[in-house]
This record gives C-alpha cells, structure tokens and sequence, in this order.
C-alpha cells in the first residue's frame, strides 16, 4: 500500500482477507434535440462521479467504514449527422447505399476534489492523481454501413425490393481531454478501453470483434504510459437450410431444398444464431449435462428449423502487468472442494480458467494489491442440429481448447416427437472419458407430466492418467 504522508513510500502489508464493496447512481438531464434527421444536435447535463469508482465504497483499507466521493456537473453537447452515398448497382442489385455516421460531442466539467480518505481506501494519493483534474474533452465516434438493395420479383415498379447490409462496422468511442495532455505533458487520451465489431448478412449471424487495452497502467495515474494492447479477438457465425452456401453444396449433391422461409440475415435469421451462440456454453455446463431433476436443465432441440449450425472462436489474454506482488493464477485451486480426476472437477478447471479473464479491472478492489496473471484462452465453440426423420431431431455440441490442446464436453442429444410426448436422449462425455447419460420424457400439453432418468459414471484419478 502507499503511504498518504509519503508518496514515494510503499508499505507491504499482509491482510487476513480483502473486500470490496460500493454503492454508486447517476444522474442524467437529456434535453430536446435540434435538427433531428439531420445533425441531431443535442445538449446534456449530466452528475457524475469524480473518480470511476463507486458513490460510496468501503474496503480492507479503509478498516470496513464507508467513505465517499463527489459528484460534478458536466456539459455537454453532441452532434450525430448520418452522410450516405447512393450507387449504382449490378446484376439482382438495384443499388447500394453506403452511410456513415460519425457521432462528435464536447463536454466540460469543473475542477474537483477527492477526499484523502477516499484515495486511501483505494490505495490511491493525490500526488499524481488525475481524476480531480477539470475534464475538457472531445468524444468521437464512428458507424459505416454499406447495403445492397435488392431489385423486386418480376421487375415491379411498384414492389419494394429487400435490403441486405454487407458490411457494418461499429468502432467503441475514443475521448481526448486536452486537459489532461496540458497536465502531463503527455497523451490526452482519457479512453482505456477501444474496439470494434464488424457484421455482415451475407453470412448470418456473423460477428466479429477486437478490443485493445489502450494504457499499460492506470488510466487515472500521471505514470500511466499509452501503450495499445490486442485483449481479445472473438468471432461467431452460423449457418441454417436458408444460407447460400448451404443450399450450394445441397445442389452439388443433388438434394432438394425447400424455398427459403426468409432472406439471409432476416432479424429472425439473426436472433435464432445468435441464441445457438450465447447458449453453446451454457449448453456445456455441469447442471445441464451431470443429470438433474429439473425440466429447465433439460436442453430441448428448437423444432420446425431444419438444419442450423453455429460456430464460436475467441480468444483472451491480458497485458503483462509491471511492478511485483504478480501471481500466476490457478484454477485448481478454485476447484479443491471437487474430487481431483472427475467429470465436475474438469469442468470446473475449464469454467475457471475461461471466465478469469473476462472480469473488469476496475474490479479487483483497492490498487497495489496482488495481481494475478490468468494464462491465455483460445477455444473454438462448434454446434448443430439437424432432422434426421420428421419425428427424429439431433443435435451435437463441442468446444476445442487451443491452449491446452484438448476438447471439452461432447454433448449428443436425440429428440422423439411422440404426438402428445416428448423424449430426450442427452449424452456427455468429458475430455477424461468420464461420461453422463440423461433420459427425459414429458407430456407436451403439461410439462409436470414426465418422467426423467440419469446417470453419471466417473473414473478414478488414477485411471483417468492412464493410455
């Protein structure tokens, strides 16, 4: 910890237990716009927090007691115009139309101060502080979208011909306090985080996305050194009966697919990739997959869908951190209360392991504590489900860890539509060869109704080591 009285002195001190609680609100005045459709020009008043923290905080530092901050005025204007370009198109395009939206604000804020006592339960000193400074900044941000619109069935001049966006990107916004670059004499960025998402309708559901670290350090501290940092990389897509390149290889082999139920890319298109997306985690976990007693644990196999397929890559790491009091983080031992070798374990090591990396810095309490270095993630996250009859329904799940070079769950469901019942056939099998088998059956009209089966079967540790 720092020393208040001392700036240039650190104190080592070793604590039973570290805790960190806060209690924050917001208060914002949104007045009418000008201009709108045009340059939407809009004024604001918004109170704020001096520091990013919490209103009211409380930590190990700060002996358990609450201690608090205070809020400023800050003025604001902002300015969103949207410039677009008509072109002429080719083939069943009629034309495209590529837009840009920049969005532009000004904001200003007085200058303030932060009790002692605040900075002291987050190991924070007013020397060097910057979060007090009079905030003068300049906010920018960025969309383009480029689309096609398509030429109506039979040339009518009086249907509306569809419309497909084949590019969008959208960019995090970025502020520069002019400020803060008088004060240090350095950068004026006050943005610690920047990234970018980019979709596409050509392939449904796609969505890619990048985020930097933009400062080795806290932002908030005049030593904090402008360094961008690649965090994470993420990217997912999905494919159903109404894709091109599905129906593509469907005709190479001579398959008859019925007509398309909605264009690629529709918003319902888009909502059912991205539930097979946010699920296939969860799809995973240890309540779904080790056998429970509830129906909602139970992963149903989406009907009246056909064929769908859902693909997921990310991958994390984190800037290596400067200074000392660096721990290599390790899962297992988040993961002792679990016998070593079985299927809860393995799962729990790779949960663990995947989920470290995703917390917010402004997270992890008072400053100049232990910082745990989490090991780089790489998983690439596969799904489908398919009709094998019009009664029988399939479905397969499974993630590959680049990093440790292994699979995760397998997980095969088979679904029997029975008229008035329902069965699913779940089976699980981990990287260990642990495996768990779940049986369920229920009436469609009153899902109380049912009957359920499970069973697991865990390998000891010993064995599981064994070729």
């Amino acid at each position: 910890m720092r020393d208040p009285a001392d700036t240039s002195a650190r104190i080592d001190r070793v604590y039973a237990g570290t805790f960190d609680s806060s209690f924050d609100f917001d208060i914002g005045v949104g007045l009418p716009q000008f201009f709108q459709g045009t340059w939407n020009l809009g004024p604001s008043v918004t109170a704020a927090n001096v520091d990013p923290k919490g209103f009211a905080i409380r930590t190990h530092l700060s002996n358990g007691q609450w201690v608090t901050q205070s809020k400023r005025l800050s003025y604001g204007l902002s300015v969103s115009p949207t410039l677009f370009h008509l072109y002429p198109g080719f083939g069943r395009v009629q034309r495209f139309r590529h837009s840009i939206t920049p969005t532009l604000s000004y904001s200003y804020s007085p200058a303030a101060t932060v009790s002692s006592e605040f900075l002291a339960a987050t190991n924070q000193v007013a020397n060097g502080y910057l979060g007090a400074l009079a905030q003068n900044r300049l906010t920018l941000g960025f969309a383009t979208n480029i689309e096609a619109k398509m030429r109506a069935p039979g040339d009518s001049a009086d249907a509306e011909g569809e419309k497909v966006k084949i590019a969008s990107f959208q960019f995090t916004t970025v502020s520069w306090d002019f400020e803060r670059a008088r004060a240090t004499g350095k950068t004026g960025f006050a943005t610690d985080r920047f990234g970018y998402t980019f979709r596409s309708d050509l392939l449904p559901g796609f969505d890619l996305g990048v985020d930097y670290s933009l400062f080795q350090g806290n932002f908030l501290s005049d030593t904090a050194v402008f360094d961008p940092y690649r965090e994470s990389v993420r990217a997912a897509f999905s494919l159903d009966a109404n894709s091109a390149i599905v129906r593509g290889v469907a005709r190479l082999f001579g398959a008859t697919l019925p007509p398309r139920n909605g264009r690629p890319g529709s918003q319902a298109n888009a909502n059912d990739a991205d539930g097979l997306s946010s699920t296939m985690g969860a799809q995973q976990g240890m309540g779904a997959i080790t056998g429970t007693r509830t129906r909602g644990a139970v992963r149903e196999i989406p009907t009246g869908k056909g064929f769908t397929a859902s693909f997921n890559v990310s991958a994390n790491r984190q800037r290596q951190p400067v200074g000392g009091r660096v721990v290599q983080y390790d899962a297992a031992t988040q993961c002792a209360a679990y016998v070593q070798g079985t299927f809860n374990y393995d799962e729990c090591v790779r949960q663990a392991t995947q989920n470290a990396g995703a917390r917010d810095p402004n997270d992890f309490g008072a400053l100049g504590g232990t910082f745990y270095r989490v090991p780089p993630t790489t998983s690439v996250g596969f799904r489908t489900s398919f009709n094998l009859t019009p009664k029988w329904s399939a479905s397969w799940s499974t993630m590959y860890d680049v990093e440790r070079s292994e699979f995760a769950s397998q997980v095969v469901t088979l679904q029997r539509e029975l008229h008035d019942w329902k069965a699913i056939f779940g089976f699980t099998q981990a990287p260990n060869g642990n495996f768990a088998f779940t049986f369920f059956i229920s009436l469609k009209a009153q899902p109380e109704i049912k009957v359920d089966y499970d069973r697991a079967t865990y390998r000891p540790p010993t064995a599981s080591r064994t070729p």
